[in-house]
């Protein structure tokens, strides 16, 4: 019999590796055996609506037309030239108001009619002594704000609003910090790409957003085993980002979003430097997230997640209103207007954005604040 001691070390290492080799082989044979080939990306909205940019990471197509439903609504989308979900901007009203902003903008869940930017334009209408009026509505699902300060960039030309209104919750804060800038020599942001690629959102060929990782799109030499593993990490990663998008801006000990609420205020700034440079007026609301109007809007999950922990629900506010001030913006606040006048029809039921109701409701709060800024511009 050798000895193993004589036994060169690369045969010992190869011998030693023969059962780890079989088993592993043995997993991924299995695997691929059990289980289809794991789906690389979640789709976010079965909206086919949205096509890759180079700048924004994402926009609307143009003069785009479906209907979407789900169990709370229905709702019928279109877009014009330049992808908005309203008519093309034009200069040929005497009052020009620019709203910028995320889903609750875009009016998600509701018709163009209902949306607050509609609603606020009638109100308007029937204050300015026949003078024309005319609200754009510049809003894109998911758009955090430096998306939104890039889309502010390509419309003001377009549109020369005499006033700019910008819609800021709490959940973007998260967004934004998984973005990273391509700056210019002034440090302005000129295009965004996301900083990993483990959680990153893309457009799939038919126009549809979706939440990828490459590590499953691409895994290790290419084992199914390993790519099912990745996905099992993903999903888990995708439920803990969702649990901070909802909760984690309202605890005052949470450290997560540090770096998160610095680029927002950066943003934020870049957005105030652009319109302080062009004379454009620039007013900032609140969008009251449901669990901070009532108890009654918290999921058990929330509930659960909030458990034990200290919360303050003025948090996301406080802070955004700090930010307005420093940058000069005219500060509106909805949430104690919300709150106030809270009932059960201002958010649909599972969804957490504003129904018809939660529309008319901030419509009502910022048309005294945008009608004195109006009548302020000439």
């Amino acid at each position: 019999m050798s000895n193993p001691s004589q036994i060169p070390l690369h045969r010992r290492v190869l011998i030693l590796s023969i059962p780890w080799i079989v088993v592993a082989a043995a997993v991924e044979i299995g695997t691929r055996v059990l289980f289809e080939r794991p789906e690389p990306a979640t789709q976010l909205f079965r909206l086919t609506m949205s096509a890759p940019d180079a700048v924004r990471i994402w926009r609307y197509k143009g003069n785009y037309r479906q209907s979407f439903a789900n169990q709370e609504f229905l709702m019928e989308i279109e877009t014009g030239d330049l992808g908005l979900r309203d008519e093309d901007p034009t200069e040929d009203a005497a009052f020009r108001v620019l709203a910028i902003g995320d889903s609750y903008t875009f009016g998600w869940g509701v018709d163009e009619s209902e949306r607050f930017t509609e609603q606020l334009e009638a109100l308007l209408a029937d204050s300015l002594n026949g003078r024309t009026i005319r609200v754009l509505n510049a809003g894109h699902w998911s758009y955090t704000f430096d998306q939104q300060l890039l889309t502010l960039k390509e419309l003001l030309p377009r549109f020369r609003p005499h006033l700019v209104i910008q819609g800021v919750y709490a959940g973007h804060v998260v967004r934004i910090g998984e973005h990273r800038w391509d700056l210019d020599d002034q440090g302005a942001i000129t295009s965004i790409a996301f900083e990993g690629f483990e959680n990153e959102i893309q457009v799939r060929e038919d126009g549809a957003l979706k939440r990828t990782n490459r590590l499953i799109e691409s895994p290790p030499l290419r084992s199914r085993f390993l790519a099912k593993l990745a996905q099992k990490y993903f999903r888990w990663k995708q439920i803990g980002t969702a649990q901070i998008m909802i909760t984690e801006p309202y605890f005052p000990d949470s450290r997560v979003l540090d770096e998160a609420w610095v680029k927002t205020g950066r943003a934020l700034r870049q957005t105030a430097n652009l319109l302080e440079a062009a004379r454009i007026k620039y007013l900032m609301f609140d969008i009251p997230a449901d669990l901070t109007v009532h108890e009654a809007e918290w999921s058990e999950a929330v509930r659960d997640h909030l458990q034990g922990r200290k919360v303050d629900l003025d948090l996301a506010h406080d802070r955004f209103r700090s930010i307005a001030v420093e940058v000069g913006a005219t500060w509106v606040s909805t949430l104690e207007s919300f709150r106030s006048g809270y009932d059960t029809t201002l958010y649909f039921p599972r969804d957490p954005h504003w129904t018809a109701s939660g529309h008319r409701l901030a419509a009502e709060v910022l048309f005294p604040a945008v009608l004195m800024e109006l009548k302020d511009a000439r």
